[in-house]
């Protein structure tokens, strides 16, 4: 996330609190996981890119809650390059079919 919404993110939480954002994060993901429901289901309106960047503004909170930024680019580079390996495990594997 770019600074100016890294910094809102932070302001969020010194205004409401760790714990009612840590609650809304919880909400928000089950706002998203119902969007994509309804989307399988058949729905038109599914609003899953509202619910998507709702769902990480409240990521984003929550690293400035858990002090964790470079915790997270850490595991996240560890796990991307632990799916790129099964990617390709899986194209090796098709195309040895």
């Amino acid at each position: 996330m770019d600074g100016k919404g890294s910094n809102i993110c932070k302001k969020a939480v010194k205004v409401f609190g760790a714990d009612t954002q840590e609650m809304m994060f919880v909400e928000e993901c089950g706002e998203l996981f119902q969007a994509l429901s309804k989307k399988r289901r058949g729905f038109k309106e599914a609003n899953i890119a509202e619910e998507i960047a709702d769902v990480e503004i409240m990521l984003e909170q929550l690293k400035h809650i858990h002090k964790c930024h470079g915790e997270v680019d850490h595991w996240k580079e560890k796990k991307l390059m632990r799916l790129c390996g099964r990617i390709e495990e899986r194209r090796g594997n098709r195309d040895a079919s």
